[in-house]
């Protein structure tokens, strides 16, 4: 039975996800400047290793199957990552479009750190759907993009900020 009324408690709980989502996305961006985007792409898909480990930490019993299926995204993951730092040892002159010197391990490190933090989120995310009786819609949906869309908008503004005072002495 779900609640249709959104209590403050719900509201506050939900900036929670929409700062994991930020964070994560700043992560992965890191870890793109500095490896292929093939990489990023295969190396991203291990949020859902890191979400079944997760569950699996706050007790909930996965299917043998679905472990199966984390077990060969792993091998996979691992396969790409090495095929990247062998890439990355023969050619050591490579540099990104942003003038970076591309590293694939400094990039696969931003990006694994990216999806422990989205697996926070999408844990989290269900624990409040589950707990709360919140919609999904709600949860994922409207609230967290109006949180992401301040948060974001706050940070710009400082950034504006820092900016000004930077050149304001100048002109």
């Amino acid at each position: 039975q779900q609640d249709e009324g959104l209590s403050t408690r719900l509201f506050f709980l939900l900036l929670v996800p929409a700062l994991f989502d930020l964070i994560g996305t700043a992560l992965a961006k890191v870890g793109l400047m500095y490896c292929d985007v093939s990489t990023y792409q295969l190396v991203r898909c291990t949020v859902i290793v890191f979400t079944a480990v997760a569950k699996q930490c706050l007790g909930e019993r996965l299917p043998k199957h679905v472990w199966f299926g984390v077990g060969l995204i792993t091998v996979a993951m691992v396969f790409v990552s090495v095929s990247s730092l062998i890439e990355a040892a023969d050619d050591a002159s490579a540099t990104a479009s942003s003038g970076l010197k591309k590293d694939p391990k400094i990039g696969i490190v931003f990006l694994l750190m990216s999806c422990i933090v989205a697996s926070l989120q999408y844990v989290f995310e269900e624990k409040v759907m589950t707990d709360d009786g919140a919609h999904p819609l709600i949860v994922v949906g409207k609230l967290q993009y109006i949180f992401k869309f301040f948060l974001t908008f706050s940070g710009w503004c400082g950034i504006l900020k820092s900016f000004y005072n930077y050149l304001y002495p100048i002109f």
